[in-house]
């Protein structure tokens, strides 16, 4: 406990004017930013351990007192406490900070807010990661209080406790012990905090249900459209509500939800599931918004080549994915040159990418991977946040002329020996997946050029339109290509793909430049993508 409280002095307290009123916002470290939002009854002082992990994963970690709450200003009429309220109070919120959209994380009723947050204001939400409290749509002919039965979150017994009405809250029985979670220092900082304003801002937020109702009908029959990761444990006495199990699993929630993408259930864990299982619930959080960078690789190429940016872009915070294309390496090679067409290869990567249970990605090409890379862009532009491509740039499909009748081989001379950036470890490792299946795989690509010419024939005319940087080496043949560097530099290039945002030529680099200059490379990825 002391090395944690040393460490909390680390988080920074300050208070934003916003809606009206004075937030408290405790936050630590920088990067993408993350919203915390708490329930009741309790403070920003429960994500204590998700904001110190959190920054020291690369994230700008962010939890206010929420109205009503410790160290913000509690209004204090009922009325002041709808889902509107506090939605805007964090609208304010980020635009004081200069924050345009975050990753978000609820709990309790902070999960009630995300939730109308997500559905308010989705242009200001990348991704959300709800624990304990469901989304349950808007009933447009029940009020809440109405349909209402109070849940309480004391007993590890997931059943409801029964109290003689007379008796009423005096009834609860007292734990026999403070959890390990919670330790009598905890409890004093709640005392404290509690003891200044009380449990009525908290218990305004019920008080306010049935006029939050009121107020977002104009949302009725909206889904939630960001993408979700929910998280419950099964213990909470909130997952075992009749019918919420069958809710959750049987496709209730994903109808409402159409982007959850995963479900969680936590075993052997209550309400309070981020304080008693913080690194757990850290890794979770993580798991889920640390962005994904695809690295796809050329011919004759592996998964491998992309080595050194898988390494440093998972010390950077990311998620860097590396397939060894179809035909290569440790997949599967379909016999057939007809199975290697760009829509062959694409839908592998929207397979891949659906398993994985990723929405967007950072793109990455080389090689015949940047021309799968610029065809992804083209077919499913809805699944790249931003492309970085290398050495082959976008030409789009001549209509009147095959692509292997325009086509001529290029063949790079044997060097004398090898270069300093590639071993003789390295050789062995090509060496030994290409002895397993040889080179037919990667050839079929080549074979299948015309092909894919043919049934790519309905994006004639279409854009690239994601943004785009283009690096080069001024040593690789295909920068000299007759024609080449006009196209690149005097607009064609611009014309085709409107959104690109620079073009890279690195002196004295041949063909394979990820390996050849590892940290550069990785420099003008991290560079473009980190404004994203």
């Amino acid at each position: 406990m002391p090395q944690l409280r040393e460490t909390m002095e680390k988080i920074e307290h300050t208070t934003i004017s916003t809606n009206g009123i004075n937030l408290h916002v405790a936050s630590i470290g920088s990067g993408p930013a993350i919203l915390f939002l708490h329930g009741f009854p309790d403070l920003w002082y429960s994500w204590r351990r998700q904001l110190l992990s959190l920054a020291d994963l690369g994230y700008r970690a962010i939890a206010p007192d929420l109205r009503g709450y410790g160290d913000s200003d509690s209004p204090p009429s009922h009325e002041s406490y709808t889902v509107l309220h506090v939605v805007g109070d964090l609208v304010g919120l980020l635009d004081s900070l200069g924050v345009d959209r975050v990753f978000l994380v609820g709990h309790d009723w902070g999960a009630i807010v995300a939730w109308w947050m997500c559905m308010i204001r989705p242009d200001r939400v990348k991704a959300l990661v709800n624990t304990s409290v469901v989304f349950n749509p808007r009933n447009p002919s029940v009020k809440p209080v109405d349909a209402f039965k109070a849940l309480f979150f004391t007993s590890r017994n997931p059943r409801p406790p029964c109290i003689p009405k007379s008796l009423g809250f005096r009834g609860l029985p007292d734990p026999p012990a403070l959890p390990a979670w919670l330790t009598e220092e905890d409890v004093s900082f709640y005392a404290e905090k509690f003891s200044q304003k009380g449990f009525t801002g908290g218990l305004n937020y019920y008080r306010a249900m049935n006029l939050s109702w009121e107020l977002t009908a104009p949302w009725a029959g909206l889904q939630i459209k960001v993408p979700v990761k929910f998280i419950v444990g099964d213990l909470d006495i909130t997952y075992n509500i009749p019918g919420t199990k069958e809710y959750i699993h049987e496709g209730g929630l994903k109808k409402h939800v159409p982007f959850l993408q995963e479900v969680v259930v936590m075993e052997g864990v209550g309400h309070f599931l981020q304080q008693e299982k913080p690194d757990e619930v850290t890794d979770h959080i993580y798991s889920f918004f640390s962005p994904v960078v695809l690295f796809l690789h050329g011919f004759p190429d592996l998964w491998y080549s992309w080595r050194h940016q898988l390494l440093s872009f998972a010390d950077l915070g990311y998620r860097a994915i590396a397939p060894d294309l179809r035909g290569y390496g440790d997949s599967d090679s379909p016999p057939s040159h007809e199975s290697y067409t760009l829509l062959h290869i694409v839908g592998d990567l929207v397979g891949l990418l659906d398993s994985l249970g990723v929405d967007q990605v950072f793109l990455v090409g080389h090689d015949w991977g940047a021309i799968i890379a610029w065809w992804m862009c083209m077919i499913r532009p809805d699944r790249v946040k931003a492309l970085v491509n290398m050495s082959v740039e976008f030409h789009p499909r001549n209509p009147s002329v095959k692509t292997v009748d325009a086509f001529k081989a290029l063949y790079l001379p044997d060097p004398p020996a090898l270069p300093g950036w590639f071993t003789e470890q390295d050789v062995c490792f090509y060496a030994d997946k290409f002895s397993q299946k040889g080179f037919t795989g990667g050839l079929n690509y080549y074979r299948a050029m015309n092909l894919s010419w043919e049934l790519t024939a309905p994006w004639d005319g279409l854009q690239i339109k994601v943004p785009v940087k283009y690096i080069t080496g001024d040593l690789d043949p295909t920068y000299h290509i007759p024609g080449t560097k006009e196209y690149i530099h005097e607009g064609g290039l611009k014309k085709h793909v409107p959104f690109l945002q620079e073009v890279v030529v690195m002196e004295g680099v041949g063909h394979f430049l990820q390996q050849e200059k590892p940290k550069e490379i990785t420099d003008h990825i991290y560079g473009f993508f980190k404004k994203f």
